[in-house]
Formats: structure tokens, sequence, C-alpha cells
């Protein structure tokens, strides 16, 4: 009788069980179509007794978080039945609740298809199995970034680890400040480099779907100005150019660098820079290219890039800690300093922040731990960010796609040869499907790694200057929470970003003895120009010669012939100085982009030769024996007027010279003390195979 009534209480509390099972959590398994186990991921909440909401996901299709509708629960019977809209073919689920409440078994139904669909959840021992198991990696992790940072030198390391749609770390580690001895957390803002490039393609993915641009049609059709060195080239550049690095152009990084040149100043330097390969022919990493893209978003947007991402990604993000310029670091309470380490004194080096607000869209975001791991979120979850969509999954599988191969191996049996999308690497690890970005600027290096299919990703920052620790944290991640691999990534220490720190070629040949410059040093001096690349000086102090070239200056030590090298605070240049047929230094020649023939400067001519009042002291009427010349001042311009002679405008040549306009050899240099205020006392006249000197007549 008592074993009677002990059964009947068990069956009893069974269905009491079944009865008050609650749906809420993440229900994994797969539909068996014809073809394939299907894997697919359902978040449910029950709310109160019959209503229950959730989103359905699909790893493989990278789609995630399609909302359920019209659910139905009979909790008597423990039946579900819902639609998912946003999967075409009427597709919905109907099946039952087993009675231990950990199993969800029935049928997808898809185009008049009706096919086996299995879904199970862990059990609460299970799940805290599983969460001890995670705080135990979790606990690994951070000691395998403690010895990071002792291994490459790094001062701090601030990281965020998303998987499974949550965030399971997010903290910093290390130092912010090393002579204040300030810790790192998961507020403390970095520059993120070149990881900006991928806010950049996504503002304008989101723009398209806003039906503003088309990323296969010309930018000339939206900015007629663009030009490029290449006139076919400008005219069929797309969207899809600009982000993906094949425009043919190389990176002339040291046109931009260190410039004090307005992002439109940049812009319109774009078509006097030298192409070094034919369109769509090679991948080139270079940031020209995401500084225009930036740029179209804004005009198409009626705005600015800078609008566009706030807009459309930081504001809908809460990335309210997240900056697009300098001031974000140099303005904020928990900012790190960026540092190099110096191996012989065994110590880190503080660098200043670089200014890269005008080549921004290409990586000048500045960002936290917090702020990134939201970034990465909205991307593992098809889009999707607090039930809010971003941007459509097929505008995030254009981003993905590979578009152009970068030559990279990968590394046999870890990572596959790379690939380019819109601003992310793109690779198998360990067979998995894997993107990425790096990204490097002065004393920052960092990278943001993502996994779609296994729900996985991770953002990782740095204060070191072009460190490789941030593919090692990356890998070392996705080995530890997925169970891949125990590859020593403390040991392979490889990898890195892309940078957007200007990369030269370093000095291979040998000077050869006992040669002299042609010239003495003061003619070497003077303002070169180059119209892609802007202006440098070179000046004489105390014997020595210096170049200065945007905010980087050289010091110059005599080479060979009129060769110098340049040694400054990159790797040192070799400046070739070149004489025209009279003997003058007419331009120097550098190799700033290793991709082209060195960059040409030509010598400018000297600015008094532009003031007017140096044009009215060398104005007057000049003897020449022959005949009388008058130099006269017309407005702001000089012209040379002689007997029988039409009037010959005056163009600043060097010096203390000015050429003829139009007469090639023909050329008028005053004698005069530059630094005193009286007028010019005679003038040479110079012209193929005849010298006339004059002296001042009045």
């Amino acid at each position: 009788m008592k074993s009677k009534i002990l059964l009947f209480f068990l069956l009893f509390s069974g269905v009491l069980m079944a009865q008050e099972a609650d749906l809420t959590g993440q229900w994994k398994g797969h539909i068996q179509t014809p073809q394939m186990k299907l894997e697919v991921e359902f978040d449910l909440e029950q709310k109160g007794k019959k209503e229950v909401v959730g989103t359905m996901s699909v790893p493989i299709q990278q789609l995630k978080g399609l909302p359920i509708t019209d659910v139905e629960w009979d909790r008597k019977d423990q039946k579900l039945k819902f639609k998912v809209p946003d999967v075409p073919g009427n597709a919905g689920f109907r099946g039952k609740l087993n009675a231990a409440g950990d199993s969800l078994n029935g049928t997808w139904t898809q185009s008049m298809m009706s096919m086996p669909t299995f879904l199970g959840r862990p059990s609460a021992q299970e799940q805290e199995e599983q969460q001890m198991e995670l705080a135990e990696k979790v606990e690994s992790y951070r000691g395998f970034l403690d010895s990071l940072l002792d291994a490459a030198d790094v001062p701090g390391i601030s990281i965020a680890v998303v998987y499974e749609g949550n965030v399971i770390m997010e903290e910093g580690r290390g130092m912010r400040d090393v002579k204040k001895k300030l810790p790192v957390d998961a507020e403390t803002r970095f520059a993120i480099g070149s990881c900006s490039k991928a806010f950049t393609s996504f503002g304008l993915s989101v723009l398209a779907e806003e039906g503003k641009l088309d990323f296969e049609a010309p930018v000339q059709e939206y900015m007629p100005e663009f030009r490029l060195q290449d006139d076919y080239i400008s005219r069929h550049m797309s969207t899809i150019d600009l982000l993906t690095h094949r425009s043919g152009l190389p990176r002339h990084d040291f046109a931009w660098y260190g410039s004090q040149a307005s992002r439109e100043e940049l812009f319109a330097r774009l078509p006097y820079l030298e192409l070094s390969e034919g369109f769509r022919a090679k991948w080139q990493y270079q940031n020209f290219m995401y500084m225009t893209a930036g740029m179209l978003a804004g005009k198409v947007s009626g705005s600015s890039w800078e609008e566009v991402v706030q807009s459309r990604i930081f504001n809908p993000l809460g990335m309210g800690q997240s900056t697009l310029n300098l001031k974000g670091l140099t303005e904020a309470d928990n900012a790190a300093l960026g540092y190099s380490y110096d191996g012989d004194k065994k110590e880190y080096v503080e660098l200043p922040y670089r200014n890269i607000d005008a080549i921004g869209p290409a990586g000048s975001i500045n960002s936290n731990a917090k702020d990134m791991a939201k970034w990465v979120q909205v991307h593992l979850q098809g889009g999707k960010f607090n039930g809010q969509e971003l941007i459509a999954p097929v505008s995030l599988n254009r981003i993905w796609t590979s578009y152009m191969p970068t030559g990279s191996p990968g590394s046999p049996g870890i990572i596959s040869p790379v690939s380019y999308g819109l601003g992310w690497m793109n690779y198998h690890f360990r067979g998995h499907q894997a993107h990425e970005h790096g990204g490097n600027i002065d004393g920052f290096s960092a990278m943001v790694f993502l996994m779609p299919e296994d729900d996985f990703g991770v953002a990782i920052l740095t204060n070191k200057n072009g460190t490789p620790a941030t593919s090692s944290a990356a890998y070392k991640a996705a080995d530890l929470f997925l169970d891949l691999g125990d590859t020593d990534w403390l040991q392979r220490l490889a990898g890195g970003g892309s940078s957007e720190e200007a990369e030269v070629e370093p000095i291979k040949s040998e000077p050869i003895p006992g040669t002299q410059p042609s010239h003495a040093l003061k003619d070497y001096t003077g303002t070169f120009m180059n119209p892609g690349y802007g202006t440098m000086d070179v000046e004489m102090r105390e014997d020595t010669l210096y170049a200065t070239f945007n905010t980087v200056e050289y010091k110059l030590e005599h080479w060979h012939y009129d060769v110098f090298k340049g040694s400054g605070s990159f790797i040192e240049q070799l400046f070739n100085f070149r004489t025209d047929n009279d003997g003058y230094i007419e331009s120097v020649h550098v190799p700033f982009e290793i991709s082209v023939d060195p960059i040409e400067f030509e010598m400018q001519a000297p600015p008094i030769l532009f003031e007017p009042a140096f044009m009215e002291r060398v104005a007057g009427v000049y003897d020449l024996k022959v005949l009388e010349a008058t130099i006269r001042k017309v407005g702001n311009k000089l012209y040379a007027i002689a007997p029988g002679q039409p009037d010959y405008e005056l163009v600043p040549l060097r010096g203390t010279t000015y050429a003829l306009k139009g007469l090639d050899g023909f050329s008028i240099e005053f004698e005069i003390d530059v630094e005193g205020k009286d007028p010019a006392q005679a003038i040479v006249v110079r012209q193929p195979n005849v010298t006339l000197k004059g002296e001042r007549k009045e």
C-alpha cells in the first residue's frame, strides 16, 4: 500500500513539474532537412503563464535574432507553436516539451515541407557545471594575459570577450600610465587605429540600406571631384573598390602621416600620388581610400563621416565612451598613454599622441573594452542589438565577403590563406570561419576578432606600439573558450594588425668613399614641394643640414656625391639632391613610398620673391648698355619691359632670380641685400649663350 502511494506521489510530482516548467532559456538543436542537420538556436523567455517571446538563430547562415510570432503555449499539454516571419515559406515550429523540461522536440514546417526538429537545453546541474568551467577558463585567461604583458613588454591591455550572446569578460590588466602606476580597467580609453575601418564600412552599408548609396556604382556619381592619377580608374572606382584596397594606389603614408593638412587638402592631393599597380590587380593595404570612403559617407548623408558613425553606430549601441578624434584621448580622465619599449634600457618610452583626425575614417577612433564589447555583439547577433536592427544580415554578409586575396599564406594547420572583405581580414582559424582587423598607431595596438558561426568574439586594446600581442591574445582566447587547441601563443607571438604608421625600406647600399657634395651646403637649403606630398624645408644649422617634412625632422649627413643620409625618428632614408642644366639645385628625391620611384620634391622660389614690398625694391630702370630694361610692378606681379619687345611677366625662380614666363632659359637676377631695405643696385639678365649686366639707372 505504501509503495502505491509513493508511486502515485512521484507520478503526481512529475505532472506538477511539467505543468510548472518554464521555457525561458536557450534551446539548441537541429532541423533534419533532406540534405543535412541544420543547427538552430532559440532564445525563449516565458512571461507569466501563457506569454512566450523569443528569437531564432541559424549560425551557419549567420542569421541571428529572427523574432518568433503567433506564439501559442499550451501549458497543460506542454505544447508550443510559433511562426518565424523573417524566414520565407510560411516557416514555423510545432513541438512538445518533455516531462523533465529539457527537451523540446517537434516539427519545423517551411514551404509545405515538414522536417523533424530536436531541441534541448542543459539541466540546472549542467548549467552550474558550465558556469564553473567558464569561470575557470576566465581565470586561466587572466593568467595568460599577465604572462603576455611580461613576454611582449606591453604596459597594459583591456579586453572584452563575447560568447553565446554574453559578455563573459570585460576588464583591464597592467598599467595605462607607467610613471604614475595607474591601472587599466574596462573603461580605459585606447586608440584603436585601423580597427576604425570596419566602422566606416558598416556606416556606408547602413547608408546603402537607406537608399543613399549603391556599392557598385562609380564613386564619381556621388563625388564628381574624385580623381586619381589614372582617368579610367577614377571613372570606374566603386565604393567596394575604396574599401578593399584594390585601387592600384599604394600606401603613400608619408603624404599624410604627421601632416597638418586637412582632410579636404589631402583629398585634393590624390591625383598627384603615383599608382603602383593596375586597377583591381593587386591588394595593397593603405589609408587614403578609406579616408575617401569616409568623405563619401558624409557626402551622401549630407553630413560627415563623424556624424554617420555617431548616429548610426555609437548612439544605438550605447558606445558613449567612444570618440572619433584625438580629443577623445587628450580630454579623457581615464585614457591610456601610448608607449614603445627600449630593449637596451629595459624601459618603456612614452610616445606623444598622434593626431590623425584628417585621415580619420581609416583609423582615428578611440574606445574602451565596455564599448567594444557592444561592437562585437552587434556583429555576432546578425546586426541586431537589444532587439534593434542596426544593419541587415545581407549587409553583414557583404562586409565579410572576400573580395581580394591579401597574399598572406596564413599559418598551416591554424590560419588559412587570408583574403580581404570590407574592412575585415577573412580566413579560417583551425577550420572555423574568422574575421579580424588589427590597428596600430603611435603607442597603441588593437584587434577585433570575430568567429560568427561559433558566436564568439574578442576586442583587444593595448598601449604598446606595433605589438603582435594582440593576435596572441585573440588566438589564445579562441583556443581556450572554444576548446580548439593548445598552441603556446606566448612562444609564437606572431601576427599583428595592419598599421597606420608609414612604412619605408631601410637603406641597403653602402656609400662610395672619397666623394663630396658638388655645392656649398647652403645651396641645398630651401623649400621643396611635391603636389601629392606637400612641402619639405631644408635648412642649415651650425654647418649641418636638417630636413623637416610634416612634423618629422631628419638630420642630413653626407653619404656620397649629392646624396645625404637622413636620420630621425623614423628609419634612415637617403635624400638625393639633383641639379638643373645651369648647375642649380632643383629637386630632392626621397623614397617615402617603397613601391614607386623616390618621391620628387622640386625646389620652390623663396617667399620673399612673392612679397609686394620686395617687388617695389627691385622695380626700376636698368642700363644694359645695349638697351634699357624697365622692371615694373603691376598689382602683385613684376613685368620686364624693353623697347621693341613684348612685356614679359617675371616668375619667381630662386634666390633673387625670376624667370621670364614663356621663355625657356631666360632669367633676371637682382643684386640686392635681401635683409636690407635699399632698392636693387643691378640686374643680371641670362639667356641662352648671352649674359648681360645692368646698373640701376633710376
